[in-house]
């Protein structure tokens, strides 16, 4: 869809690249494309687990939580298909751990420019997670609560710069189209007929 960030797309090129795709069958090239989905599938029980543990402290709940991911209806259907829902739902598992991390005292840079790139990563897959930028900004501003008002607001700033990989994307849209997301007929030579 020509109105989504390139990041999924430029992915799938890679591995199409990868195999020469012009040379193999269709069905072996779409076969390579989701194989390298699952490379973002693979950390989601992992980052639930790291979620849940670093959350409630209790290691049954982590396993119970890691365990969890895998019982998500669709959730292998949509991971193993060719869809930039696949980098999108890992980056915004990313997100989620970082931002626990921070609300549970966490007081590095590395998590605060993790949290940003993360978010900036998800940010230019899809644009279902935009959300997560309210979610961000608040996490950065309240917590870690030990630290001063000055130190998170530079914080915020530090986190929204590097979230500015992926968001560069949308403010480009707003001020291009007028629009956060413009309809996909927008994008096209010859925009689809009206009605």
């Amino acid at each position: 869809m020509t109105q989504h960030p390139p990041f999924y797309y430029l992915y799938a090129a890679g591995i199409l690249n990868l195999i020469d795709y012009a040379d193999v069958r269709a069905d072996i090239a779409v076969i390579a494309v989701r194989l390298g989905g699952l490379l973002f599938a693979a950390p989601l029980p992992i980052l639930a687990w790291a979620s849940v543990r670093r959350l409630t402290q209790s290691p049954r709940a982590a396993i119970i939580g890691g365990a969890a991911v895998l019982a998500v209806p669709q959730l292998a259907h949509i991971m193993g298909s060719v869809s930039n829902d696949v980098p999108t739902i890992t980056f915004s598992a990313v997100v989620i751990w970082v931002g626990i991390r921070l609300m549970t005292g966490d007081r590095s840079w590395f998590a605060t420019i993790g949290l940003g790139v993360a978010l900036g990563l998800a940010a230019f897959t899809k644009g279902t997670a935009l959300p997560l930028v309210a979610f961000a900004v608040l996490v950065v501003a309240v917590w870690p609560r030990s630290l001063s008002v000055p130190t998170r607001l530079v914080r915020l700033i530090v986190m929204l710069a590097c979230a500015g990989l992926g968001g560069w994307w949308w403010v480009k849209n707003i001020f291009v189209y007028g629009k956060i997301q413009p309809p996909s007929n927008l994008y096209a030579d010859n925009p689809f007929p009206e009605g």
